[in-house]
């Protein structure tokens, strides 16, 4: 039962960084045409891969919201691209409602072996 609860939790974690990084990618886009801004992006992935090969538990893991520094900034100091912006959007849509339907999954088969359907 104790695993049970563990992939639960995971699957929560991972659906609270996607739902973050909605907000992120959200806020980027309502700034494209600021002078200055600077994206932002969502680090957690290779925080999450990087316990979990090193034998911890990745639930100590937190998503952590940085400044792009890489990418070019135009002549008004910005460095949003409405494109890439777009491309992440509807990559951590289909991430989440993956996420989302395999946590579903997971209830209804726990739910039809508890009640012995």
């Amino acid at each position: 039962m104790q695993d049970i609860a563990k992939e639960f939790s995971r699957l929560g974690q991972l659906l609270d960084v996607a739902g973050l990084r909605q907000r992120v990618v959200a806020g980027n886009m309502a700034n494209a045409n600021t002078p200055g801004f600077k994206r932002m992006e969502v680090r957690f992935e290779d925080a999450l891969a990087e316990a979990i090969q090193s034998g911890r538990s990745g639930a100590a893991v937190e998503a952590e919201v940085v400044e792009d520094t890489e990418s070019p900034a135009g002549p008004d100091g910005n460095n949003v691209a409405l494109e890439s912006e777009l491309v992440d959007l509807n990559k951590n849509t289909l991430l989440y409602q993956t996420l989302a339907q395999v946590a579903t999954t997971k209830a209804s088969l726990l739910r039809s072996a508890i009640s012995g359907r």
